[in-house]
């Protein structure tokens, strides 16, 4: 197992992608292997939920999180770094695509942070901001400074095991 897990979650568009881009630029060992902060991290920047192309089919997030796990493993990696995506469907937000796939990985992944990329012009930021709270997100406003933001998540990473 990894030692450790960084979730970065945020609305649709809130720049998750670009910020982990911004994370990796200039550190890829091979594929989604990068050397960060002194660790062999492996980072995934499409979102696990947007790729079941369901509102929420939690269990097809919590087998994609399962593979990303196995594949950090044999790539010998300590750190994975993954993006979860929220949105909202006819007044519901996708809770349990976020929240049992993030318990799933917290049971597996002793130190699992996330981080809440917080788009301030999202339609539903009341919702995004409940489950975040509930969650124990930490917060990070999200604007066009993908470096910056990077740099907030590194701080994180930086105070991991």
């Amino acid at each position: 197992m990894p030692k450790s897990a960084v979730v970065v979650a945020g609305a649709t568009r809130s720049g998750k992608s670009r910020t982990l881009h911004a994370i990796a630029d200039g550190h890829q060992l091979d594929g989604h292997v990068y050397a960060i902060k002194g660790r062999r991290a492996y980072i995934y920047f499409c979102s696990v939920q947007e790729l079941t192309g369901e509102f929420c089919k939690y269990n097809m997030v919590i087998e994609r999180v399962k593979r990303l796990i196995h594949e950090c493993v044999s790539k010998r990696c300590d750190l994975l770094i993954i993006a979860f995506t929220m949105y909202v469907v006819k007044g519901k937000v996708n809770d349990a695509c976020i929240t049992k796939p993030l318990d799933y990985l917290r049971r597996r992944v002793k130190n699992t942070r996330l981080i809440y990329l917080r788009k301030e012009t999202a339609r539903e930021i009341d919702l995004f901001d409940r489950l975040m709270s509930r969650s124990k997100a930490k917060r990070v406003k999200s604007n066009e400074d993908y470096a910056g933001q990077a740099r907030e998540i590194l701080k994180v990473v930086k105070s991991l095991p």
